[in-house]
Order: structure tokens, then sequence, then C-alpha cells
């Protein structure tokens, strides 16, 4: 954030771009190609190579090793470089030294985090001690302060309040949070503040959260707000395929927390170490809801999903189906309190 928030970039020959968030990523790339580029030889001097499992080294060396054609600086995007074998990666690390003493081509490494690990490997320790180590994660307690920043860059400004209704309504796409900043700004128009009342006007609820809530539902057996927002979903577009897929994966969550918390406690902070993407704010949602579930409960679920999906493919009425899932899931025993 602060990076992107500065005037200019600062001057690095390596950039590594590490973390999970590929518009934050393409934020800082835009800013590379605009202050690195000269647009009238871009063409010339701008080279993208996304890697795969395939890649051989010999396409990025002879990437790295041209030299700006008509202007003093090119540009090298290496695009999902955690894909690279280990051994192109490892035979990559010298060139790139090479390339940051000699100057005058920019490498940016983009690099997604891959498994528990986080992607560790001899290329991204390299990279990151050559150069710049952005990390293009926004966490939940920055969140606040990017929409406010973003908001300011549009010229408009909006109170506490209105920031999050927007957080609320938007989920974790900053891509969808963006454009819906950008459509509230024009809605508002400059130099104004926005309310909660704007927000609620003018920004969409994603996708995500509606599904957020309809599992929240769920969570709390109150069938017709679920079958409401399942019936918005598919309104929208949302394909009922795609919802049975996510309910299975909202299953699969409570069940993983359910054995974990068995065998580690039920400490949130601890949980969401032991599983990768989760957060410590999902994890304390997941053992709320799972005061509703019981094992049998969850065993039954996963058979009713089953069940729904066989007969959705086998030709029968998809909302009908949807709904009598929801009916029992929502009607479901719960816990069994003793005495």
């Amino acid at each position: 954030m602060e990076v992107l928030a500065a005037p200019r970039l600062p001057e690095a020959s390596v950039f590594l771009l590490a973390g999970p968030d590929d518009f934050l990523r393409e934020q800082v790339l835009d800013r590379l190609r605009h202050e690195v580029l000269d647009p009238g030889f871009a063409d010339f001097n701008h080279c993208r190579i996304h890697c795969t499992s395939g890649t051989k080294s010999a396409a990025i060396l002879a990437a790295l090793s041209e030299l700006p054609m008509m202007t003093d600086r090119r540009l090298v995007e290496i695009h999902e470089a955690q894909s690279l074998p280990a051994d192109v990666a490892k035979a990559l690390i010298e060139p790139l030294e090479e390339t940051r003493r000699t100057g005058g081509t920019v490498v940016a490494l983009c690099w997604r985090p891959a498994g528990r690990g986080g992607g560790a490997s001899p290329l991204k320790e390299a990279a990151a001690r050559m150069g710049l180590h952005l990390d293009c994660t926004l966490a939940d307690a920055d969140r606040p302060a990017w929409v406010q920043a973003a908001l300011q860059r549009l010229k408009v400004q909006a109170d506490g309040a209105a920031v999050s209704e927007i957080l609320q309504r938007t989920g974790s796409d900053l891509r969808h949070l963006a454009s819906q900043l950008e459509k509230l700004a024009l809605y508002a128009g400059p130099g104004a503040r926005i309310n909660r009342e704007d927000v609620r006007k003018v920004v969409l609820r994603s996708t995500e959260v509606k599904t957020w809530e309809l599992t929240a539902a769920i969570g709390k057996r109150d069938l017709r707000s679920a079958v409401r927002l399942a019936e918005i979903l598919l309104e929208e577009g949302e394909q009922p395929g795609g919802l049975l897929s996510y309910l299975n994966s909202y299953l699969r969550s409570l069940a993983q927390i359910q054995a974990l918390a068995a065998r580690h406690g039920s400490s949130a902070a601890n949980l969401a170490r032991e599983v990768p993407g989760k957060k410590e704010f999902q994890i304390r949602k997941i053992l709320e809801e799972l005061r509703t579930w019981s094992t049998r409960d969850l065993q039954r679920a996963f058979e009713l999903v089953c069940r729904a999906d066989l007969r959705i493919k086998t030709g029968q009425d998809p909302r009908l189906i949807l709904e009598l899932l929801l009916v029992d899931l929502c009607h479901r025993r719960g816990p069994q309190r003793p005495g």
C-alpha cells in the first residue's frame, strides 16, 4: 500500500511480487509498465513470460540477455514463477544477478503462494535479496485504509459507517471492490462525502457475500432466508452446480475444523495455523456455526448434497432440488444435549 501510494515506485532492477492478490499485483505491474517503458518503443522493450512446469530456462535467459531498443530500459515480466521446475529456477539465479548488475532491464518476478510452505525457493529468496520484495496481500485490518485511500484518489470522502457498509457488501475480491468504488464516486460526484445510504443505493453485494449469507442462514437454520438467497443467486446467473459445489466446500470446512478442534482445542488462532488459506476470523465464524451441527448432521449433509447433484444431473428441476436440499439442511437436529 505504501509503494502504490508513493508518487513513483522505488528504483530497483528486480521486483518480487509475491502474495495471493492478483489485483494488487496487477496494480504494481501497471505502475512498472508506465514508469519503465517509453510509450513509443514499448512493444520492443516489453516481454511477458508465463511459466509452467514445462518451461525451459532458455526462453527466460534469452529475454534477460536482450538489450533495450531505442531507449534506456526494458521490462521483463515472469509470471507464475512458482511453477518453474526446481532445476530451471536454480539456473536463473546467476543470470538474474547479472541482469541486476548490468542494469537496463527491470525484472518483475510474479510469485503466487503454493502449498503450506508458501512456495519457498532459492530463486524467490535470491530475488528478494537482489531487489524489492512486495507482498501482494491486503490484511483484513488494512482494508478500511485501502478503501479510504482509493476514495481519496477518486476525489470523494466517506465516513466510517459508509466504509464498513462497503466492505460488508463487496467481500474479499479487491477487483470487485475497486469497480464498486468507481461507481460510487461517479454517483456522488467530485468532492462529495459518501454516507451509508449512498452505499446501499449504489454498491451491489457481491456473489461471494451472498453465498456467505446463504451459508450463514443455513448455520442459523433460517430456511426462509436460505431459500430467498438461493433464488437471488440463481436469478443472477449462478449455476445450480456451482451452488452445490459451494455448499460442499462449506461442509468440508465445517468437518475439517470440527476434527481439528477435537484434536487441538477450539482456539481460533491455533486452528488458523493448522489450516492454510483460512484466517482467524473465518475459523471463529466456523466454530460458532458448529454449535448447531452434530457429526451425524455433517455426514448426512454430504449425502444430501451428493443426492441433489445426481438428481440435477439426471434432469430434475434444479430449483426444486435445491429448495428441498435447503429444507433438509435447515431442519437438522443439531448436537444433542445430555440429560
